[in-house]
């Protein structure tokens, strides 16, 4: 199993990559992490479950892409996020949730390339879920965001 793999990507600097062991997330869809992360104490509160009409990058569905995509906010980065729009990953993040790890890796890897190329945003994967995180957050912030995912997913 792939595991966690994240790469912790702010507006200058770029993390490295790690490999961890998980269990599956069957049975998870974007709503239950973004779920998951408030009930462990995260202040991410689902702002858009996007449908394969809404999601801005089409992959919602298709193959090789994500079988659910939910946006949250995050009221730490929200809060520096003036004039982002609803369901913007600076406002919070996004979670994407893949039919597997293999799928999941290669959008991990994916998102890795531009990120590099960016610098704006937080990505990180565990089993079948990427997540991508506002750079308004601070890495320790991003830390605790990993380490839910990992008791999330299991």
């Amino acid at each position: 199993m792939r595991g966690l793999r994240s790469a912790v990507v702010a507006v200058v600097a770029v993390g490295a990559v790690f490999g961890l062991v998980a269990c599956g997330a069957d049975s998870l869809d974007g709503a239950a992490v973004v779920e998951g992360f408030s009930k462990k104490g995260l202040p991410a509160t689902a702002t858009v479950t996007f449908t394969a009409e809404t999601d801005p990058e089409k992959l919602l569905g298709q193959s090789g892409g994500y079988e659910s995509k939910v946006a949250f906010a995050d009221e730490r980065a929200a809060r520096k996020a003036l004039g982002s729009k609803q369901g913007d990953v600076v406002a919070g993040g996004h979670v994407e949730v893949f039919p597997n790890e293999d799928a999941a890796g290669a959008r991990l890897d994916r998102l890795l390339k531009v990120a590099k190329i960016t610098g704006k945003e937080y990505v990180f994967s565990w089993g079948t879920v990427v997540v991508r995180l506002s750079p308004e957050l601070t890495s320790e912030q991003a830390d605790k965001y990993i380490a839910t995912l990992k008791q999330i997913v299991g």
